[in-house]
């Protein structure tokens, strides 16, 4: 997996209609990054109501919480590059 790079979890037709308006195919999105000893981790928003703040989960951590979750289908990690100059 390349670094930097943006995830985004993806669950198509997400049902939000009644919370927010509209379904989503996209329930989170993060930022990987590749700490000192190589593993990669993502810097998030947490969901967590009483936490409120940015922080980093190792990556494969974070996809073990989700595993045989039904309403998941996938991640799509966008490569993060800089422009030519």
């Amino acid at each position: 997996i390349p670094t930097p790079a943006v995830i985004n979890i993806v669950r198509p037709g997400w049902q939000m209609h009644e919370l927010i308006g509209t379904n989503m195919n996209i329930s989170h999105q993060g930022l990987l990054i590749r700490d000192e000893s190589g593993t990669i981790k993502m810097r998030q928003a947490s969901s967590m109501t009483e936490t409120h703040r940015v922080i980093e989960t190792s990556l494969v951590e974070y996809l073990a919480r989700y595993r045989g979750h039904t309403s998941i289908k996938g991640i799509q990690i966008l490569k993060l590059e800089s422009p030519a100059s």
